[in-house]
């Protein structure tokens, strides 16, 4: 999920839609995934459900820790309040739709 300064993800009906299968479809063999991204002061920021792929890459070549701890490092600088703040315009009832 990319998240924008004007929460469109979550004032878009698919994108509703898309989210709450990736949420509560018990049907896979595997758990899909949800991962939020955003740009907080010009840089790329991401959430991962679980360690992203590079923060397994980079514990194999800095091993201190693990994937857990440089996802953790990775995170940190993720301005969460961002999020928070954006869950209230999640309305599926009022959602946008392409014509």
């Amino acid at each position: 999920l990319i998240l924008d300064e004007h929460a469109t993800p979550f004032r878009r009906i698919w994108c509703c839609f898309e989210e709450a299968v990736a949420l509560s479809d018990r049907e896979r063999d595997a758990p899909m995934k949800l991962d939020i991204a955003t740009v907080h002061e010009g840089r790329a920021e991401q959430l991962c459900d679980g360690p992203s792929e590079h923060d397994k890459l980079v514990a194999r070549s800095e091993p201190a820790g693990g994937e857990w701890a440089q996802k953790s490092d990775r995170e940190q600088h993720f301005e969460l309040g961002f999020v928070i703040r954006s869950i209230p315009c999640i309305d599926v009832e009022a959602a946008d739709a392409s014509q």
